[in-house]
C-alpha cells in the first residue's frame, strides 16, 4: 500500500498514480480557475461532485439493474482480455437500452422518439431530449444533424453554443465549379477503387445508388456535384 492515502496503483502497474482529493481541488462552485476538458467554454474538468439536481436518478437506477442482470461487468473484463472485435452490447439489447431512455425522457416531459431515422448513426430524438432536459448549450445541434452535417462549402456553418463565436468574413462570389475527374484518377487502378468504395458501404459510410447521377440530383441536389467531384 503506498503511503500516500491519495494513490491508486492502475491494474497491471507497479507504479502509484497519485492525485488530489476533491476537498483540495474544490466544488463547482468553489473553483477559481476551471479545469479545461475540451469540451467548449462551458465545460470543465470538475467531476468531484454530482450537479444538483440529479435529473438521472431513475435512469441510473434502471441501467444499472440491466448491467446486473446481463453481467455487463465480466463481460466487459472477458471483451478486454480478449481483445475481442465484436460489440460489446447484441442490437437487442441495445434496443431495451434506447427503450429505457426513451421512456425515462417521455416521463421528464421531453417530446422524442427511439426510431433510427434513415442515414442516421443515431437516434437524434433522443440526444435532443438529453441536451433539452440538462440544459445543453449546443441544443440545436440534433436538427442540424438531422439536415445534414454542415461543412461551410455551400453556406456558412451555424455558430454552435460550445465556442465563442468569431466575425466570420463574408462569402467569396465565386461561383462553385465541377471537377469532373480526380487527379490522379481511380480509373488507373479500378479494382482498387472499387475495393475502396465497397469498404465504406459496407461500414454503411455510403450507399449505391441503382439510378445514377440522376437519382443523386433528385434527392441530394446540388451537393451531389459536390459529392462526384470528391469522388
Amino acid at each position: 500500500m503506498p503511503e500516500n492515502p491519495h494513490c491508486l496503483i492502475a491494474q497491471g502497474s507497479k507504479e502509484p498514480v497519485a492525485f488530489e482529493p476533491a476537498s483540495q481541488i474544490g466544488s463547482a462552485s468553489g473553483f477559481t480557475v476551471k479545469l479545461r476538458d475540451g469540451g467548449g467554454i462551458c465545460s470543465d474538468g470538475d467531476w468531484c461532485t454530482p450537479r444538483d439536481p440529479d435529473l438521472a436518478a431513475d435512469l441510473r437506477q434502471v441501467w444499472w439493474s440491466r448491467i446486473m442482470d446481463w453481467g455487463l461487468v465480466p463481460r466487459l473484463r472477458e471483451h478486454v482480455l480478449t481483445c475481442a472485435r465484436t460489440p460489446l452490447l447484441s442490437d437487442e439489447e441495445i434496443q431495451v437500452l434506447r427503450s429505457d431512455l426513451c421512456s425515462f425522457l417521455k416521463k421528464q416531459g421531453c417530446a422524442c422518439s427511439e426510431t433510427l431515422a434513415s442515414h442516421q448513426p443515431i437516434t437524434l430524438d433522443l440526444l435532443k431530449g438529453m441536451q433539452q432536459l440538462w440544459s445543453d448549450t449546443d441544443v440545436g445541434l440534433p436538427d442540424q444533424l438531422a439536415l445534414a452535417v454542415p461543412t461551410g462549402v455551400l453556406e456558412t456553418i451555424p455558430p454552435s453554443g460550445i465556442w465563442r463565436e468569431i466575425k466570420v468574413a463574408d462569402r467569396p462570389p465565386d461561383e462553385l465549379l465541377v471537377w469532373d475527374e480526380p487527379w490522379p484518377s481511380g480509373l488507373d487502378d479500378p479494382g482498387l477503387l472499387l475495393a475502396l468504395v465497397q469498404s465504406d458501404v459496407k461500414d454503411g459510410f455510403a450507399e449505391w445508388l441503382p439510378g445514377g447521377m440522376e437519382e443523386a440530383r433528385k434527392r441530394f441536389g446540388r451537393t451531389a456535384l459536390l459529392a462526384s467531384s470528391a469522388l
